[in-house]
């Protein structure tokens, strides 16, 4: 099992190489890091470059947002599996360690995720609540993702998941066009599609800023037209048929 990581950069440029450290300090190293840089204007960009690693590659872009980002990464991967981590996130030391464990003991699963950790702005790190969960082990078929995401914080997470590549390709990526929300519908996407491999324990953390922590909950509002909203639904009765 091959996998490229795949981490978008916009203006972190105080996180970004500890981002990247928990990569590199992993008990099982992935085998790329691909950096997509969406036309930082901190310097983030310098600040990978220096690093000057054999596994980190630095890919730029025209600011774009960071469903271009994503795909971009996944587009210029050299590996069958993608692992998706954002600039200011963390992994667990065995957090590579547990996906390709969970690949071995689900071969069909073309997506692999993992609980995570809720970090607020004040440092305090709340594990998610997850509901529903039809598996008695700590690993399974989350065969009723959409159950689970109804009644428990999103049990799939930008950085705590691991997707074929070709399972993306499939659904062209991840939507452009989209501030907020984006990933939910790719997540959505992916569920009908593919079977999904997970492990409770919590193996990343979502770091969170003080813009975006309220009560240890994201701060996610729609957009005024929520086109994620409506293409949920529109899938929900797509699936419902």
């Amino acid at each position: 099992m091959k996998i490229s990581v795949v981490i978008p950069l916009y203006n972190k440029k105080d996180s970004i190489v500890n981002t990247i450290n928990t990569v590199l300090n992993q008990t099982v190293l992935p085998n790329e890091i691909i950096i997509v840089n969406d036309g930082s204007t901190d310097g983030s960009d310098k600040i990978v470059s220096k690093l000057e690693h054999p596994l980190v590659r630095l890919i730029y872009q025209n600011n774009s947002g960071v469903s271009v980002a994503r795909n971009t990464g996944v587009d210029k991967a050299k590996h069958e599996w993608i692992a998706f981590l954002d600039a200011d996130d963390i992994w667990n030391v065995n957090y590579l360690k547990e996906i390709k464990a969970l690949a071995k003991e689900y071969p069909n699963s073309n997506v692999l995720a993992t609980a995570y950790l809720m970090e607020d702005y004040k440092g305090k790190q709340t594990p998610i609540k997850l509901n529903k969960i039809t598996f008695k082990n700590d690993t399974g078929i989350l065969t009723n993702y959409f159950e689970v995401a109804t009644y428990s914080h999103p049990p799939l997470w930008s950085s705590a998941i691991v997707i074929k590549k070709e399972a993306l390709q499939e659904i062209n990526g991840f939507p452009l066009g989209i501030k907020s929300g984006e990933d939910l519908l790719t997540w959505a996407k992916l569920a009908i599609k593919n079977e999904i491999a997970y492990n409770l324990k919590a193996l990343a953390v979502f770091v969170q800023d003080s813009a975006h922590t309220y009560d240890n909950k994201p701060n996610r509002i729609p957009e005024k037209v929520d086109i994620v909203g409506q293409q949920l639904y529109d899938l929900y009765k797509k699936i419902r048929r």
